[in-house]
């Protein structure tokens, strides 16, 4: 049979290349500017990568571009994947402490 992997984070950096992986660095890092950077030159369509931008943004203490990036990625319509049911639970959890 299959072996099934539980639902768990995407794996910020593992075989990844370009924006995105060195936005991955940066930000574990705790390089908010270097993470705001190059996350955003990432793919926008692509909501992990929005909530990641915002974590960034916040980091860097642009709480008002970290909460327009939270509702992207709270309120991002893509295609169904596991990948977006995770990511936006996680954005509206921080937008809504943002707000409260």
């Amino acid at each position: 049979g299959r072996l099934v992997r539980p639902l768990q984070e995407p794996d910020a950096g593992a075989g990844e290349a370009g924006p995105r992986a060195g936005g991955s660095a940066a930000l574990a890092g705790k390089d908010y500017a270097a993470a705001v950077a190059e996350l955003d030159q990432a793919n926008q369509q692509d909501a992990y990568n929005l909530y990641r931008l915002a974590l960034a943004c916040a980091g860097a203490g642009d709480t008002m571009k970290a909460r327009e990036y939270y509702a992207s990625a709270a309120h991002f319509y893509p295609l169904p994947s596991l990948n977006y049911a995770f990511i936006r639970a996680k954005a509206e959890q921080a937008l809504a402490k943002m707000k409260g």
